[in-house]
């Protein structure tokens, strides 16, 4: 019985760490995805001025989320204010994976 309980455990332990393989190849999905997304967005605007927060809010998936009505668009601007600063600044990459992360934590 003891060995049984422990071979139950070997294999919890191995299905555990099974799921957190699963959930860091999830994590990095999700990087190269918003990484490929901000470069994507960056180029739609003005060569050279970064990615500034008409072509941020004119986005497929904030638009989806303005339609959905999850968020409303002066909550978008309340975020980019927040951690861009202003609406008139461009956003960098590290700024963007930030807004990325408020905008899912208020959905």
């Amino acid at each position: 019985m003891c060995h049984h309980s422990s071979r139950n455990g070997e294999i919890m332990h191995e299905e555990h760490g099974e799921e957190e393989e699963d959930e860091d190849d999830e994590e990095e999905d999700e990087l190269n995805f918003l990484y490929q997304e901000f470069h994507r967005l960056e180029s739609l605007g003005a060569k050279g001025s970064g990615l500034t927060f008409e072509v941020f809010l004119n986005s497929d998936e904030n638009q989806d989320i303005l339609a959905d009505e999850f968020l409303q668009e002066r909550d978008l601007k309340r975020i980019w204010n927040r951690i861009v600063g202003d609406l008139e600044k461009s956003c960098d990459l590290q700024q963007f994976l930030l807004l990325s992360d408020a905008i899912d934590e208020a959905v």
